[in-house]
This record gives structure tokens, C-alpha cells and sequence, in this order.
């Protein structure tokens, strides 16, 4: 009797299982398959084992785009450049002298030796230097910038040839004297980055130097071959802020520093940052 009771539970549970087989078909409860996540709202997985979900055709979006429009320049052709010619003018906002500001589309060709000359004897335009990152630049930037033209060859009172022996790098001065000769130049301790009143510039040093009257020179990258000038501080020369104090020492002409008097300086201080150069010298 005892057989017969446990045989027929044994086949009721039997019956049970299979019917759950049948109805599911090795699904889980609500369709999915067995084994995958029963969140209804989870994506099921790509049948293609070579896809990655994502769709090929569409761009990456880190992908930058490519510059358009129009730039502003500011081309600084030096104390005997001309384009077409003909001098570029004064941008006393940006203490710039023979420059020729223009508009063009980014990334057109800049003037080349055909428009760009020199009144000197025997130089020639040689290629754009851009005055911030100090980089040869052929076509026209993304950016409002200031590029300077590079002269080589000549009678010594532009740009010196390469052969003329002044250093290929650096940061300092560089002097005009008689045409023929080369150029004298001073070169400044690269100190790197200071911090002056919470302004950051690259500081280059030059310690008892003297300056005599007459002379003409300019800042210079001498990586670069590119000379400018910018106003002197204020409280060079122990002026104390009183510009017509520096003006009895040094003043601006033509694109250079004349000075106006002989005299030692202690220190020198070429600090760089653009568009914001500033140029200290200490009165012994």
C-alpha cells in the first residue's frame, strides 16, 4: 500500500515538471531567455560578433572641426620692409610700427618674397615668425595674431645673414651699427618663468651692461632672427614711474631704442609674455 502511495506522488511531481517545460521552453517567466537579465527594459545583445554598438558611419565626435572663416593680422614688416612697395603703418595699440594689418580667410597663403622687400642692399624676405609662439608660419593662423617678417642677407643694418655669427638662440639685444658690419648683439641669462606681482613671464637677465649714446638696437629672438620693442617700465633708469625721466636715458624711433646718454646699467630684465613683453633697466 505504502508503494503504491509513494509511486503515485513521484508521478504527480513528474507531471508537474514536465508542464512547467512545456509552457516556458527553457525560458525565464516573463519570455526572456534563460541566463539573460529578467529587467524588461535591458537591450538584448548584438548578434554581430564584430560589432561594438557602435555605428561606424557616424563621425567621432573628438574629431575637432576645421577652422573657417576670416583672421585679423597684424604683419610687421621692420624698420625697412615694404609690401607692394609701400611702408605699413603705426598700431599704437599694440606698439607696432611699419606693420600691415590686414583680414584674410584662415589658412590662406601669407605674402611671400614677391610682395614682401627691403630697401637694404642685397637682403630678402626670408619667412613669417608668429611673435607669440615664436614658430615659422607660411599660412594664415586661426587666431588674431602678430607675425614678423624675417629678413637675411644685407649691408648689416637689417636682419644679419646666418654667416654674420650671432647666436641661432635666445633672447636679448641686438644693435644696428655702420652698414657693412655686423651687428653687436647681447644676449640675456635665460632665468625661465617668474612670477612678478602675480604675473608670469619668461625672464631673461643681463647683469652690468653699459649703454652708450647713439647706439640703436632692438629686443631680439635670436631663434627666431625677429626684433621689436615694446615701452620701456616706467621705473627703469630709477625714473619711478616718470616717463619723461626714461625718455632723458632711452627713447623709441623707428622701430628701435636710441639711446640718448651713456650710462650703466646694473640690471637688465627682458620678461616675456604676449602681447604684455616688458622691459626693466636698472640705472647703476
Amino acid at each position: 500500500m505504502k508503494k503504491k502511495f509513494l509511486t503515485s506522488i513521484i508521478l504527480a511531481l513528474s507531471l508537474v515538471g514536465l508542464t512547467a517545460c512545456v509552457m516556458y521552453n527553457g525560458r525565464n517567466k516573463d519570455g526572456s531567455p534563460k541566463g539573460s537579465s529578467q529587467n524588461p527594459s535591458s537591450e538584448p545583445a548584438s548578434s554581430d560578433p564584430g560589432s561594438s554598438g557602435d555605428d561606424s558611419s557616424t563621425p567621432s565626435s573628438s574629431e575637432e572641426p576645421v577652422p573657417q572663416g576670416d583672421v585679423k593680422l597684424y604683419l610687421v614688416l621692420g624698420p625697412h620692409g615694404r609690401i607692394d612697395g609701400n611702408p605699413g603703418d603705426e598700431v599704437p595699440a599694440k606698439f607696432l610700427e611699419n606693420t600691415f594689418v590686414t583680414t584674410v580667410a584662415i589658412g590662406s597663403d601669407l605674402p611671400k618674397a614677391d610682395r614682401i622687400t627691403t630697401n637694404v642692399t642685397g637682403s630678402s624676405f626670408s619667412h613669417w615668425v608668429n611673435r607669440e609662439t615664436t614658430e615659422t608660419v607660411s599660412k594664415a593662423p586661426a587666431t588674431e595674431s602678430v607675425l614678423v617678417a624675417v629678413f637675411t642677407g644685407g649691408d648689416g643694418s637689417n636682419t644679419p645673414a646666418p654667416s654674420s655669427g650671432i647666436p641661432s638662440s635666445g633672447f636679448g639685444f641686438l644693435f644696428v651699427t655702420a652698414p657693412g658690419a655686423d651687428p653687436y648683439y647681447k644676449v640675456g641669462e635665460d632665468q625661465g618663468e617668474v612670477d612678478v606681482y602675480g604675473t608670469k613671464y619668461h625672464q631673461y637677465h643681463i647683469q652690468d651692461f653699459q649703454l652708450i649714446e647713439g647706439q640703436q638696437f632692438q629686443l631680439y629672438d635670436f631663434g627666431s632672427t625677429a626684433g621689436w620693442v615694446v615701452p620701456l617700465d616706467p621705473y627703469s633708469v630709477g625714473a619711478n614711474g616718470d616717463a619723461s625721466k626714461v625718455a632723458e636715458y632711452i627713447t623709441i624711433s623707428g622701430g628701435y631704442y636710441v639711446v640718448q646718454k651713456t650710462f650703466d646699467a646694473k640690471d637688465i630684465y627682458i620678461k616675456l609674455l604676449y602681447e604684455h613683453d616688458n622691459l626693466y633697466i636698472g640705472k647703476k
